[in-house]
């Protein structure tokens, strides 16, 4: 890691594939400079630089995940990256950690033509949360806890969410469902939009295909669709996933400033209020100058 030669040019021996998305990018202390971007590739790998200071040799970038082709070969493992991860800022009873939220599709392929691979909505948990900390390390697919058939969320939580010390990953279960859009968290929730080709959606599916939307809870991926209603009980893991009223691939869901501060927007132009509490409050002044023809 670090600069080869040139101060704008970071080389590393796993960087072999193309980053065809925008980055994230956050400044995870508070000083207003950023420090870290977080990544995905075409690859299946995620990836972290951190800015450390001014002097660019002190930058670093590392490999934080590898959970496509590079891992197990096949084409059901050839997940790929195609639009920017969300960072998470949060803590839960083991401490401070940054969630790295994201999911897989091949949007270069929508419709499989090129054979059909397994997606997932990943949570990759980064506890290295101090500017500069970050070193290798390589998280697999199979370190991050399958909970596709558990809802963590119930009351007597099964043995299965026990460990979610690296993380958590939900498999997306039609066949050919991607996700072809960014992930947005507010409130403590993650929404993500996918999309399933027409031939894994039903005849009577529009030709353009079908597109859902998710919500779950951010630390372990509990459903909490229904929690949008009066009634918040008895939820189930159906409860996770709504069908979009539009047709074709989906766009990402969106906070808008609607008449209250929980308002989102659907990729169907569905407005919505998300359940939960917001995680911060935000404040801001503005100082202006007297126009310069003012006495």
């Amino acid at each position: 890691t670090g600069p080869s030669g040139d101060d704008r040019i970071y080389r590393h021996a796993d960087l072999l594939d193309s980053v065809p998305s925008d980055v994230a990018a956050v400044d995870t202390n508070g000083d207003d400079v950023l420090d870290r971007i977080v990544v995905g590739d075409s690859g299946g790998n995620i990836w972290r630089a951190d800015l450390t200071g001014r002097d660019t040799g002190d930058w670093k970038l590392s490999l934080m995940a590898r959970l496509g082709r590079h891992a197990a070969a096949g084409k059901n493992n050839d997940r790929r990256f195609f639009h920017e991860p969300d960072i998470v800022q949060t803590k839960d009873a083991n401490g401070a950690y940054d969630a790295i939220l994201i999911e897989s599709g091949d949007r270069a392929d929508p419709l499989d033509k090129g054979g059909v691979t397994e997606n997932w909505l990943y949570m990759i948990r980064d506890n290295a949360i101090g500017v500069g900390t970050a070193a290798d390390r390589v998280t697999a697919h199979d370190d991050l806890t399958d909970i596709t058939s558990v809802d963590c969320g119930a009351a007597d939580i099964p043995e299965a969410c026990g460990n979610l010390v690296n993380g958590w990953r939900i498999r997306l279960a039609a066949t050919g469902e991607k996700g072809l859009a960014a992930p947005l968290t507010f409130r403590n929730v993650v929404f993500f939009t996918t999309y399933v080709p027409q031939s894994a959606a039903g005849s009577c599916a529009p030709s353009e295909g079908v597109g859902n939307l998710y919500a779950v809870r951010l630390g372990d991926g509990a459903p909490v669709f229904r929690e949008f209603d009066s009634d918040s009980s008895d939820l189930d893991l159906e409860d996770r996933v709504q069908r979009l009223a539009s047709a074709g691939i989906p766009a990402q869901v969106v906070y808008v400033s609607g008449p209250s501060d929980r308002t989102i927007l659907r990729p169907d132009l569905k407005f919505g209020e998300a359940p939960g509490s917001n995680r911060f409050r935000g404040f801001w002044r503005r100082g202006e100058s007297p126009p310069r023809d003012a006495p």
